[in-house]
């Protein structure tokens, strides 16, 4: 797992010698990195040199075992290729592969046979590109010649992992939480803790592992006991029924809710729970979950502990046997007797002031300056994280949005939102002035940057949102982010890779420059000479099954392509071993090999949806956008539908990668147009693969 967690933030780890070692064995690791587009810095490789045999031959093991299992081959050793005869083949050769593949889709294992000269030729390969300042003419031993540059960390800066992970006031992504949870269960108080964890559920997490770390209310507590019972911070409990599966209406037990049930705690933990509840106790936040904590109570028993713990035991009898009201009935009461007395109530808590601001502004016209004035007061008191999110919420309020929808916490596909009648421009300026002035200070604060140069290809980059239901993958990327294709690449493969008996289809919806839709899918292979289906794989056992459409980049006459993902029996995509991605390739000709060494992005599919939307390509711009979100139409029917959809995923973000550094550079720095004059670079390359760089300048 630490040599993982560190591969996964571009890092090796591991205790050195002052001996060197054999060099065959770190160029045979050196090898493998590159076979897949990773490569050690020189400062690294030089570094292992010094690492023993054992953890050099365990370092290479996890990490081959995490590429195969990344791209979806995690049953094969030494998988390199999967054969289909493909591209450049006869409609006969073609009927008999597809014959073929019905079948049985066969593997071959291939073994790397390694000699001196291979080393050698490695190794001047690697000097090569460590001492160039371009890549441009490095002769292409492999299929890329930029590669991921991984380097060496000593334990400090292994540990440093997880202190730049819980300082981030955004939700984790499924993978960095788990790390988050191995750091504290591994080194328990002995990490490197921020001077605060902004984010709850990271905070109620390594609470409930025992970690040292300040817990506030009432609902941090809920939090921990429910982390502590079943794993997760959440909540929102799951829905008692939910449909088989999406070709039907008829329900049945969800098992999921049974688990999201409180555990039999033992005493110490009954105690635990009960004395960090005794000191942020507050009936009028518990009763806003009244059935949990009175579930909750059940198990606590806390009139057994009324001695030790009074406040807590006479919440429960309050919550038990009395009607008791919360704080947005006093806010409620206040607004009653008059709008300048429910506002002093509401601005009580800032969070909530600012959450009610779009909806006080368009019930009030009256009363907006008095509202405005009021936040302008309290907004120091409002988290950055919150404080962005209603800047987003205020662009475009000018215009009527028929399509507004929102990320519901945990959810992987939109809830839609009802249509808002516009705001006056002159009060979105004015509350986004009051916003920028409130982070601009904040920032200000912070060390100064100099002369700056910002890269304008950030404008491509969200800030990130949502990042707990993103799916596993080889990179990872902030939904709505465009990412160039390899400019030198001419094939486009789109890929699934799944394990389960069951019957997964891939398919791609194309819109040409008339707004026109074709489909490439099962049920049309060869929609146009440029794009290419593999054929249908029905598969009744598990075993290794693959779906992929070839795509000639340079001859497709569309401008947009959505992939999707689809459980054809309507089941879910969860637990069938499913990868899906893609990888980009020189020539038609050079395709008839999958190699999964060559794959760009793939995800480890873990939706309980049945169909996926992965991503956009934009065949005119050469860049794809990741969606990597739970669809409800298989494939999705109609040119507008497809055509909406795709036009509002393009469209630029409401707030960029970009924006906030720019805010950055307002309050302390100098922004410059030439790089070479710049004290401080943002360049897109560093933030366009880490969601973490863009999140410490968030907080």
């Amino acid at each position: 797992m630490k040599n993982l967690i560190a591969f996964r933030k571009k890092l090796v780890v591991g205790k050195l010698t002052n001996k060197l070692k054999n060099n065959e064995s770190v160029l045979r690791f050196q090898h493998l990195l590159m076979k897949y587009g990773y490569m050690l810095s020189e400062t690294a490789y030089n570094a292992l040199l010094k690492m023993d045999e054992d953890q050099l031959t365990k370092l290479y093991t996890d990490i081959h075992q995490y590429f195969l299992e990344t791209i979806g081959n995690s049953n094969a050793k030494e998988l390199e290729e999967l054969y289909y005869m493909f591209a450049n083949e006869t409609e006969h050769q073609k009927q008999i592969r597809l014959a073929k593949e019905q079948r049985d889709l066969r593997l071959k294992k291939y073994a790397v046979i390694y000699t001196d000269n291979i080393y050698t030729s490695m190794q001047s390969y690697c000097n090569l590109i460590w001492n160039s300042k371009s890549n441009k003419d490095i002769p292409q031993v492999y299929e890329t010649t930029k590669f991921i540059e991984i380097n060496y960390a000593t334990e400090d800066e292994f540990k440093k992992i997880f202190t730049d992970l819980v300082k981030i006031g955004t939700a984790l992504t499924p993978t960095d939480f788990s790390t988050v949870e191995w750091f504290a269960k591994e080194y328990g108080n002995d990490n490197i803790m921020p001077d605060s964890i902004p984010f709850k559920e990271n905070l109620c997490m390594v609470a409930s592992l025992g970690l040292d770390v300040p817990v506030k209310t009432t609902t941090d507590v809920l939090r921990i006991a429910t982390y502590m019972s079943n794993g997760t911070t959440d909540l929102i409990l799951p829905p008692k029924m939910v449909r088989s599966n999406a070709w039907t209406n008829n329900l049945i037990e969800n098992v999921k809710r049974k688990e999201a049930n409180f555990k039999k705690f033992k005493r110490a933990e009954r105690r635990y729970l009960l004395s960090l509840l005794e000191s942020v106790v507050d009936v009028k936040e518990m009763v806003l979950k009244r059935s949990r904590w009175i579930k909750l109570g059940e198990i606590l028993h806390p009139g057994d502990y009324a001695n030790q713990y009074p406040l807590s035991a006479n919440a429960f009898k309050l919550l038990r046997n009395t009607k008791v009201k919360s704080w947005y009935s006093d806010v409620d009461a206040a607004f009653s007797k008059s709008f300048s007395k429910g506002l002093t109530k509401l601005s009580e808590r800032p969070g909530e002031f600012v959450r009610k601001l779009d909806a006080l502004i368009r019930k009030n016209e009256t009363k907006i300056d008095e509202i405005l004035d009021i936040f302008e007061k309290i907004g120091h008191k409002i988290s950055t994280k919150v404080l962005w999110e209603i800047y987003t919420h205020f662009n475009k309020r000018n215009n009527v949005d028929n399509d507004r929808s929102i990320w519901i916490k945990g959810a992987r596909k939109k809830t839609n939102l009802p249509t808002l009648d516009p705001l006056d421009e002159s009060i979105i300026v004015k509350v986004q002035s009051i916003i920028i002035e409130l982070i601009t200070k904040r920032f200000a604060k912070l060390d100064k940057l100099g002369n700056v140069y910002i890269d304008t290809e950030l404008k491509k980059i969200p800030v990130p949102t949502n990042m707990r239901t993103l799916q596993e993958s080889k990179k990872v990327i902030i939904r709505g982010t465009r990412m160039p294709l390899q400019p030198t690449k001419k094939v486009l493969r789109p890929y699934i890779h799944w394990t389960a008996g069951v019957d997964l289809d891939i398919s791609i919806s194309f819109i040409d420059y008339n707004n026109q839709t074709t489909f490439c899918s099962y049920k049309q292979l060869n929609p146009h000479p440029s794009v290419l289906h593999s054929g249908d794989v029905i598969p009744s056992v598990k075993g290794e099954w693959a779906e992929y459409v070839d795509i000639d980049i340079e001859n497709c006459p569309f401008k947009y392509g959505l992939v999707q993902v689809h459980n054809y029996g309507g089941g879910s995509l969860e637990n069938v071993g499913a990868v899906i991605g893609f990888m980009e390739r020189d020539n038609l000709q050079s395709s008839k090999k999958w190699k999964p060494n060559t794959i760009e992005n793939s995800f480890k599919v873990s939706s309980e949806g049945s169909t996926v939307n992965l991503m956009i390509i934009d065949f005119e711009t050469k860049e794809w956008i990741l969606i990597d979100e739970d669809s409800s139409q298989y494939p999705m029917t109609g040119n507008n539908d497809i055509l909406k959809y795709i036009e509002n995923i393009s469209k630029e973000p409401k707030l960029s990668v970009y924006d906030v550094l720019n805010m950055h550079t307002t309050a302390r720095g100098i922004l410059v147009e030439d790089e070479k004059n710049s004290d401080t670079k943002f360049l897109f390359d560093d933030f366009s693969t880490s969601y973490e760089k863009i999140a410490e300048y968030m907080l």
